[in-house]
C-alpha cells in the first residue's frame, strides 16, 4: 500500500511547476497552497525557476505575480525574453502583475526604528486581487534580509506576508467574511464564543451552508441539540440540513458527551473524519465535552483533534459557551484560546432597555482583522450585520455602558493631557 493509498496518510495535492523532470522527482510537483523555499547561489537559476513556475500556471489559465527584491521589473522582462516568455504582453492580458519592491540605486537605504513591511504586503494583496493570482513567486528573499539588521523581525513579517497568501474559505457570511480580512484560512481552527442564544449554532451552521454552497463535505459534530432541533433551526433560517445531507455533503453527528471518555472521543471522530472525509468540521459545542474529564485531558483531547484536522487541511470550528448571559471569559474560551487560530466572540448588549447582539474577531493569526464590534440580528437567511456599537463600552468584559459623545471628549482630552505630561522634555541644543 503506498503512502498515497494509506487512509491515515492522504496524499498532499500539488501543483505542477511545468519543469518536467522536477514535477517527476517531486511526484507531481511543489506542494499546493504551501510556501516553498528555492535555494541557491548567485547565477544558479532562482529567478528562471520563479518566472517558469509563474509562466506554467498562466498556460494553465492559473495568473500570477512576481515580487521583486533585488532585479527591477523592466529588467526581469528584458531577461525573460530570452527564454521566449513576454511577460510585457502577460500583463496586458491581465495574466500577470509586478510588486517592483527592488531598491533604487540613487537613494541610500536608512534603517531607523521599529517597522513593519505592512505596506508591501497591501501591494501583494492588491496584486493578487487585480488579477485574481493563483501563483505568486518572491525573488529574492536574500535580498531582504541583506537590507537590515533586524533578522528576527524580517522572519516574522515574511511568514506573516506568507500567511496572508494562503487560500481562504468564505464562513458562509459575506460580511464576516470581510471582518475576517477576506474569510477563514483553509487548515485554521476558529472559536466562536458566546452566551446561550447569541447565534453559535447559527454562526456553524453558516459556515457549514458555504461550505456545502461550494462543493464541500461538511461535519457536524452536535453535544448540546438533538438531531430533530438543528434541523429545525436550519430551517427557520432557510438552510436544508435534509437535503445536504440526501445529496451527501453532510453529515449530522449528535450525541450525548458523557457517553464515552475524552479519549474515546477522539477516536470515534479521527475514525468518522477517516471515513466521510470532510473539508470542513464543525464542534458544538466544546464545553458540553469538558466535563468529560479532567481539565489536562480535555486540553489534550483539543489539542489532538486540532493537530488532527490541520494536518489533512480541514478548516474547523468549534464553539464555547460562556458561564454568562452577558459574556464576559468562559472556562473553555481561557483554556483553549491559544490554541485556536481564530476567535469570534457574540455578545448580548443592553441599550436603553433593550436586548441587542453583537459581533467582533478578537483573534484572526495572520491576517488583518475589523476590530469592531458590530451589531448583528438574526432572521431569515440567518445573520445580518448592522452598524459598529458606537459610544458604549465594557462590551466584551460583560458590562456594556453607554457614554455620551461630550464623555467621549473628555476621555480623549484627559489620555492626551496625560501623553503630553509623560513625554520627556526636549534635550537643550548646544
Amino acid at each position: 500500500m503506498t503512502n498515497k493509498d494509506h487512509p491515515d496518510h492522504p496524499a498532499v495535492e500539488k501543483l505542477r511547476t511545468g519543469i518536467s523532470s522536477l514535477d517527476i522527482i517531486a511526484k507531481g510537483g511543489l506542494p499546493k497552497n504551501r510556501t516553498t523555499l528555492i535555494s541557491g547561489t548567485a547565477g544558479s537559476g532562482k529567478t528562471v525557476f520563479a518566472v517558469h513556475f509563474l509562466a506554467a500556471g498562466i498556460a494553465q489559465g492559473e495568473p500570477g505575480v512576481f515580487v521583486t527584491f533585488e532585479e527591477s521589473a523592466e529588467d526581469v522582462r528584458k531577461n525573460m525574453k530570452s527564454f521566449g516568455w513576454d511577460l510585457a504582453a502577460w500583463e496586458q492580458e491581465g495574466k500577470l502583475t509586478f510588486v517592483d519592491a527592488s531598491p533604487d540605486p540613487d537613494i541610500e537605504t536608512v534603517e531607523a526604528g521599529g517597522f513593519d513591511l505592512g505596506a508591501l504586503l497591501a501591494r501583494v494583496q492588491n496584486a493578487v486581487n487585480k488579477v485574481k493570482a493563483r501563483r505568486v513567486s518572491v525573488d529574492s528573499l536574500g535580498a531582504v534580509f541583506s537590507q537590515f539588521t533586524d533578522q528576527a523581525m524580517v522572519r516574522g513579517e515574511l511568514f506573516r506576508i506568507a500567511s496572508a497568501l494562503n487560500v481562504r474559505i468564505s464562513s458562509g457570511n459575506k460580511d464576516l467574511d470581510e471582518m475576517c480580512g477576506g474569510g477563514f484560512f483553509r487548515d485554521s481552527v476558529t472559536l466562536v464564543s458566546g452566551a446561550t442564544g447569541t447565534g453559535k449554532t447559527l454562526t456553524v451552521t453558516q459556515f457549514l451552508q458555504g461550505g456545502v454552497a461550494n462543493g464541500e463535505k461538511c461535519l457536524l459534530l452536535a453535544f448540546e441539540e438533538s438531531r430533530d432541533q438543528l434541523v429545525r433551526n436550519a430551517t427557520g433560517w432557510g438552510f436544508d440540513f435534509e437535503k445536504m445531507e440526501h445529496d451527501g455533503l453532510l453529515r449530522v453527528v449528535c450525541d450525548y458527551p458523557d457517553l464515552s471518555g475524552l479519549e474515546d472521543w477522539l477516536v470515534t471522530i479521527q475514525k468518522i473524519i477517516n471515513e466521510f472525509g470532510p473539508q470542513r468540521v464543525a464542534l458544538d459545542s466544546l464545553s458540553a465535552l469538558e466535563n468529560v474529564g479532567t481539565l489536562k485531558a480535555f486540553r489534550e483531547f483539543v489539542i489532538g483533534l486540532t493537530s488532527f484536522i490541520k494536518h489533512r487541511e480541514i478548516t474547523g470550528m468549534f464553539t464555547a459557551t460562556t458561564g454568562s448571559l452577558m459574556g464576559g471569559d468562559s472556562i473553555t474560551e481561557s483554556n483553549i484560546s491559544t490554541l485556536t487560530d481564530s476567535i469570534v466572540l457574540l455578545r448580548y448588549v443592553e441599550m436603553f432597555g433593550e436586548m441587542k447582539r453583537g459581533i467582533t474577531v478578537l483573534k484572526m493569526r495572520g491576517s488583518g482583522h475589523d476590530k469592531a464590534i458590530r451589531e448583528f440580528t438574526i432572521g431569515k437567511g440567518g445573520m445580518q450585520m448592522g452598524r459598529p456599537f458606537r459610544n458604549v463600552t465594557g462590551i466584551i468584559g460583560g458590562a456594556p455602558m453607554h457614554v455620551s459623545p461630550g464623555d467621549v471628549e473628555r476621555i480623549w482630552m484627559q489620555y492626551d493631557k496625560e501623553v503630553d505630561r509623560r513625554r520627556p522634555e526636549p534635550r537643550p541644543t548646544s
